[in-house]
């Protein structure tokens, strides 16, 4: 993800995405730390995977376009130079985040536990 850009999306039309962002960083956080027999590992990669599933899927839901979503991770210069033209790579990406995300909201995260 390029760290040079900020998430600039109308907070307005967020309705509290920041706050399910928050929730399910720090349960993804709580997730990390969990132990048990059953508990599966999450790397930091993995962990960081999840934030962005969760960010795209809470986005999207909040009006972003897919467009807008690309912004956030690939940066102004990248989105403007590839988005339009035949190679699906960074539409692709933020497809499966958003998928991703969708499918930890309905119920994937139960298989973190």
């Amino acid at each position: 993800m390029d760290q040079s850009n900020h998430f600039w999306l109308n907070l307005d039309i967020m309705d509290g995405a920041e706050k399910k962002i928050a929730m399910a960083q720090k349960l993804l956080q709580l997730f990390k730390k969990a132990k048990g027999p059953h508990r599966k590992s999450l790397t930091d990669q993995q962990l960081k995977l999840y934030k962005e599933y969760l960010l795209a899927i809470y986005a999207r839901q909040s009006g972003a376009t897919y467009r807008e979503i690309a912004l956030v991770y690939f940066g102004q210069k990248r989105v403007n130079e590839e988005w339009s033209t035949l190679s699906r790579i960074l539409k692709d990406h933020v497809r499966n985040r958003v998928r991703k995300g969708q499918e930890l909201i309905s119920g994937g995260y139960k298989s973190l536990l």
